[in-house]
């Protein structure tokens, strides 16, 4: 029976999900403190450059929905 315990425990100890790791921030981006920096004017409707750990990233990595 304490086998079974065992064995039990161990399966679910090793399906727990590992941490989350950040990526790295982009070190040759502009330095920044919000989005609204790093996003161009020229950017099309809804496409956000975000400021990652100070510095903006070079390619979007999200969108927001257009106001119409």
């Amino acid at each position: 029976m304490r086998a079974l315990f065992f064995v039990a425990c161990s399966c679910l100890l090793l399906a727990c999900p590992r941490d989350v790791e950040e990526p790295e921030p982009p070190l040759d981006g502009e330095a920044c403190v919000t989005d609204d920096q790093c996003t161009p004017a020229e950017a099309p409707c809804g496409v956000v450059y975000a400021c990652v750990h100070g510095y903006c990233e070079q390619q979007p990595s999200r969108a927001l929905p257009c106001d119409e």
